[in-house]
């Protein structure tokens, strides 16, 4: 795991973890995959396999197209945690 961050909003607890690594090819099972909703940006990514939703609130991005997404303000300080921090 690259990083944790914890937030409270209201009645409600996140926790959300953030893993970071490289893949020379990712073979993934179609029954655990989802669909994802989103603007046509975010379709294409999906399309071009830049983006896999998975099961149980998982998502595999490429990190350049991180950007597509509409994340919230939480989850775009983990993204900075990520990206943009060295181990």
């Amino acid at each position: 795991m690259a990083k944790e961050v914890t937030h409270i909003f209201s009645h409600r607890k996140w926790t959300m973890k953030g893993y970071r690594g490289e893949a020379t090819e990712v073979v993934i099972d179609s029954s655990n995959t989802i669909v994802l909703e989103g603007d046509e940006a975010v379709q294409q990514a999906v399309a071009e396999g830049q983006i896999i939703p998975l099961k149980e609130d998982w998502i595999l991005c490429r990190k350049e197209s991180f950007h597509v997404l509409p994340w919230a303000g939480l989850m775009v300080n983990l993204l900075i945690l990520l990206v943009y921090t060295e181990e």
